[in-house]
């Protein structure tokens, strides 16, 4: 559940109470500090601070990894979308179309940024942007024994990040 601990105080406020949320990932400050973004289930909401207004941003459910800008009241996150339910054969991987979209902080706007292919992929750990707000890196899992991930510029322009990369470490 997402929650906000006081740093005066210590106490610990549930920013959903009174709602179904659970297993809250991947959250993340806007760049004014105002809302909290985070995925739930497939979606992401955010919290603004200033009276504590719950929003669902998605209704999808194939919604992961929201990231915000660092200097811009912008979100990016990963749609996970099936193209094969379980592979083809047996024992072969299901297969997942990946893109990038952005939206603003109100769910408005939503775009897609890139598409990243269909492969084995899944959506991964992080969505982490550099704090230049140049490009974000986008982890995946799956798809083989090493994470994939992928520099993805605000153009959509995307690239590997190399094997003996320090964001492998």
């Amino acid at each position: 559940r997402p929650c906000l601990l006081h740093g005066a105080t210590g106490a610990v406020e549930d920013l959903s109470a009174g709602t179904e949320i659970g297993g809250v990932r991947h959250s993340s400050w806007s760049c004014d500090g105002q809302y909290l973004v985070f995925e739930s289930a497939g979606d992401i909401y955010a919290v603004q601070i200033a009276g504590r207004v719950l929003m669902r941003l998605t209704n999808t459910g194939d919604c992961f990894e929201p990231a915000c800008h660092p200097q811009r009241p912008v979100i990016w996150y990963v749609r996970q979308k099936p193209v094969v339910q379980g592979g083809q054969g047996p024992g072969e991987p299901a297969k997942n179309t990946i893109e990038v979209w952005r939206m603003d902080l109100q769910g408005q706007g939503q775009d897609l940024v890139c598409n990243l292919g269909n492969n084995e992929a899944e959506a991964g750990e992080f969505a982490k942007w550099h704090p230049s707000g140049d490009y974000c890196i986008i982890d995946l899992s799956g798809g083989g024994d090493a994470p994939w991930t992928q520099i993805v510029k605000p153009s959509g322009a995307a690239s590997d990040v190399p094997a003996n990369s320090p964001w492998y470490d």
